[in-house]
């Protein structure tokens, strides 16, 4: 019973792992999910300013990155800012939702039911934000 509660819970216990090592060693941990997904990840766990935040910041390498390197603007962007980004999430994005999440353990959201309607809106209009850039 305890392993079928393990493998159903394969997040929780990921999280709670990387968190610990967080917490008791101040040591990141490589999350792939945060890799891959950039931004989708950033929405999925409702860090929703960070997503914001990064897609201002994907427009403004864009624009700049073509500025500079015009017609190379593809191979520049996935040899120099592209790896650089997936560094980024997937080294330090257990760190940032861990701070998030005990932010918002600190403020009582985890016992607020309406907090899921909210949150359920605000993946909408990050996603139509994210669809219109």
């Amino acid at each position: 019973m305890e392993q079928e509660s393990a493998n159903n819970n394969y997040a929780e216990d990921y999280y709670v792992e990387a968190f610990h090592k967080l917490e008791k060693e101040n040591e990141n941990s490589w999350n792939f999910g945060a890799a891959i997904g950039g931004t989708a990840w950033l929405i999925y766990r409702k860090m929703y300013a960070y997503a914001f935040l990064f897609t201002l910041l994907d427009i403004f390498t864009i624009f700049m990155m073509n500025m500079v390197a015009g017609e190379n603007f593809g191979h520049v962007y996935f040899l120099i800012a592209f790896p650089i980004r997936v560094f980024v999430f997937g080294h330090y994005g257990n760190r940032v939702y861990y701070e998030i999440v005990k932010e918002k353990i600190s403020k009582g959201y985890h016992l607020l039911e309406k907090y899921h309607l909210f949150s359920n809106s605000l993946v909408i209009v990050a996603v139509l934000l994210l669809w219109l850039a």
